[in-house]
């Protein structure tokens, strides 16, 4: 069973440089899982959105959402992708305009963050809420590009990261990401950015600390203990503290000793998503008590899924 995961997540990594990240596990999984601190948003296979109690009291619109794919959630707003490509939003405030989406259309990827909120189209063009800097050396960062021909994007923090077709990284954050090659995922939460390459290997990028904790080209983890090439890595914001998690090829969890996944005993898992982890089954599971009026929805997975009996990796040999 370990070698059919580990074929899974080796394929899904090769793949991913001619294909929307939205269409693979496990990264698809995070554009449908919200759950950090007290809130938990999951959304359906049937398009509804699964919400615990304190979500739904934060955010009772969303109970009534219909046909949605994706969701994005910050502090006071929360973006919904539906299927046809149009976005909808809720939120507590919109001093910013951050939930002015109406007219969006043909957008496969959605993050709200703080103040802004952005979609990425299907020709890889990014979209965005009018009111989305708060610094001229921001909006002076944002001017330097083109912001098309994107594969993925991620916000945190007041900073925005774009997956170029070619691998290569851009920001709002005034920084030199031109270091970065051969990215095939972004992933940002509180503070960090990590940025996952071709070959397994991962760079995380610190905005608290202001600068690369460690790079691709180091292809050393950033602690003795955590995994070297990671198949994804997750973000769990708990209340005493944010630890990070990561998956590795085998559908195995590792995470440092303060974090609630320590204590984990569980294998064969395809996807992490802050404190919720879904097995090869499409099994969703919370690693802490979680205060529901239902329980928590199963995934089917098959729509992820390549047809055929052989996945490839990335080394050109075949797996069973």
């Amino acid at each position: 069973m370990k070698r059919a995961i580990a074929a899974v997540m080796l394929c899904i990594m090769g793949l991913f440089s001619v294909c929307y990240a939205e269409e693979l596990l496990p990264y698809a999984l995070e554009r449908r899982i919200y759950f950090v601190n007290d809130e938990c948003f999951i959304v359906k296979d049937d398009g509804t959105v699964f919400l615990n109690r304190a979500a739904k009291e934060d955010f009772p619109e969303v109970v009534e959402w219909t046909d949605i794919q994706a969701v994005s959630v910050d502090t006071n707003t929360v973006l919904g992708l539906r299927r046809d490509g149009t976005v909808v939003a809720t939120g507590s405030e919109n001093h910013f305009g951050e939930m002015d989406v109406d007219g969006w259309t043909d957008v496969v990827q959605v993050e709200t963050d703080l103040w802004s909120s952005y979609g990425l189209t299907k020709d890889g063009n990014l979209i965005h809420t009018e009111e989305i800097f708060y610094e001229d050396k921001d909006q002076e960062t944002f001017a330097r590009y083109e912001w098309s021909n994107l594969k993925e994007i991620a916000a945190d923090s007041g900073y925005l990261f774009a997956l170029t077709d070619d691998g290569h990284v851009i920001s709002t954050y005034d920084d030199d990401f031109s270091v970065l090659e051969d990215v095939v995922h972004i992933y940002a939460e509180h503070m960090d950015a990590y940025f996952l390459h071709g070959d397994g290997s991962y760079s995380l990028y610190s905005i608290y600390g202001g600068g690369f904790l460690c790079r691709n080209r180091d292809r050393q983890p950033l602690y003795p203990d955590r995994v070297r090439y990671p198949a994804q890595i997750s973000i769990f914001r708990e209340r005493w503290g944010s630890h990070s998690v990561y998956l590795d090829s085998y559908g195995g969890l590792h995470a440092d000793e303060y974090s609630s996944y320590r204590q984990l005993d569980a294998e064969n898992i395809i996807a992490v998503c802050g404190g919720i982890y879904v097995d090869a089954d499409g099994g969703l599971h919370s690693i802490v008590d979680m205060d529901a009026e239902e329980p928590l929805p199963v995934f089917d997975l098959s729509r992820y899924q390549r047809q055929g009996e052989k996945w490839e990796n990335q080394t050109g040999a075949s797996q069973n």
